[in-house]
């Protein structure tokens, strides 16, 4: 594994990067991509403990993340933070009761992913790291974090699980635990 200022160094312009921002869509875009989510995630400073739950993130937190890691977030990336923000999705959209998690399931906020990127913060870092072109924005579990690489949602080093941010956020309103049972997790 390189290091983080290796990667930052060696991160392409964002033009020339699959998957990541050109610059051509705007934090306030009109398009509504991920609102189907509203339905099924309450807002998390109002009800903290409810399973689904999302937290709201401002412009300003999205931008100054990004001049951290030297490069905009994937569009999609940026979209969800301006539509939903970070939070935690663990019950189907059928199921908003309270139940018994033993996953995480959260999508983390501007901040914390540039920390990971970054490789600021030990105490949330893999020990294993994450490959150049790797951008962690999903909490499965201690330390266990999903990544976008060229638009796709992955393992890190290893297999797409959804050819991009929205199919796989559709796919877990659905069921929570897809990503596992896919790769027989369970």
């Amino acid at each position: 594994m390189s290091s983080s200022n290796r990667r930052l160094e060696s991160a392409p312009a964002p033009s020339s990067k699959p998957g990541w921002n050109t610059g051509e869509d705007r934090l306030t875009n009109g398009n509504h991509m991920f609102h189907f989510l509203t339905s099924i995630m309450r807002d998390g400073t109002g009800e903290p403990d409810f399973p689904n739950v999302r937290f709201p993130v401002t412009a300003e937190d999205i931008e100054s993340a990004e001049r951290r890691i030297g490069n905009p977030f994937p569009e999609q990336l940026r979209k969800f933070f301006c539509q939903i923000g970070s939070g935690f999705l663990k019950a189907p959209q059928s199921d908003t009761s309270r139940t018994d998690f033993k996953y995480i399931n959260r999508f983390l906020d501007p901040d914390e992913v540039a920390e990971l990127f970054l490789g600021e913060d030990e105490d949330i870092f893999p020990s294993e790291g994450f490959d150049d072109g790797e951008l962690p924005f999903f909490e499965i579990g201690d330390r266990l974090y999903l990544v976008l690489r060229d638009g796709q949602v992955c393992w890190p080093f290893g297999d797409v699980i959804s050819q991009n941010l929205l199919a796989f956020v559709t796919e877990l309103a659905n069921n929570p635990r897809f990503y596992h049972e896919a790769y027989g997790l369970e």
